[in-house]
């Protein structure tokens, strides 16, 4: 009986099988090729998803730049002399230990030592006082943050500032007297001049009611 060989054709479709599973595989790959990574400090605020007034708020988590060192009373430029003290607050020396609102006290004394900050969240600033939470208040929404507001008054514009120390987790408070984001706040015309209206302004519903 005469025997038969299939070993030269079994050899030739095992390299035919193995280049068309190189091919697919090649394929598949570029199919699912992943997208490229997101550049470096694109990383989005967490609180500007939940912010729907971001157009009168600078971006979350920056300071003024440029500010002058110190604003005088009366108030002649409510911006600028927001922006002098939001930028002690942004610098103010937070050592944990003391309550963050008393060293950004301190800190307001060194540049509108001629300014009075308020105590009361709902009263209003004059060209002479800052409006003021006196602390960090709870957020009333959905979150645990803390915000500390205020608002100055040339007479005519009022702008104000907002300080937060984010929530340290679903449902908990954090107690670290140090705040990690600050905004500008500019209030729209014909409301109070409050603090309240500042941090309502930059996170609705936030103010207890």
């Amino acid at each position: 009986m005469k025997r038969t060989s299939h070993g030269p054709s079994l050899a030739i479709a095992a390299l035919a099988l193995g280049s068309l599973s190189a091919c697919g595989s090649a394929d598949s790959s570029s199919a699912i090729a992943p997208s490229a990574p997101a550049p470096v400090g694109s990383t989005p605020n967490p609180s500007a998803s939940t912010d729907s007034t971001s157009s009168n708020s600078s971006a979350g988590g920056s300071c003024p730049s440029g500010a002058a060192s110190k604003t005088t009373s009366p108030v002649a430029d409510a911006k600028a002399a927001r922006d002098v003290l939001l930028t002690a607050v942004c610098t103010a020396p937070y050592d944990g230990q003391q309550s963050a609102d008393l060293v950004i006290t301190k800190q307001w004394q060194q540049v509108a030592p001629n300014l009075t900050p308020g105590l009361f969240s709902d009263s209003a600033a004059t060209p002479t006082t800052i409006a003021s939470s006196g602390g960090f208040l709870l957020d009333y929404g959905h979150t645990m943050d803390q915000y500390f507001a205020f608002a100055v008054t040339d007479g005519t514009a009022c702008s104000g500032g907002v300080a937060v120390i984010p929530q340290a987790g679903a449902g908990k408070a954090s107690d670290t007297k140090k705040p990690t984001q600050f905004a500008s706040v500019d209030v729209p015309a014909g409301q109070s001049c409050t603090a309240q209206t500042v941090q309502n302004t930059y996170r609705p519903g936030s103010v207890h009611p």
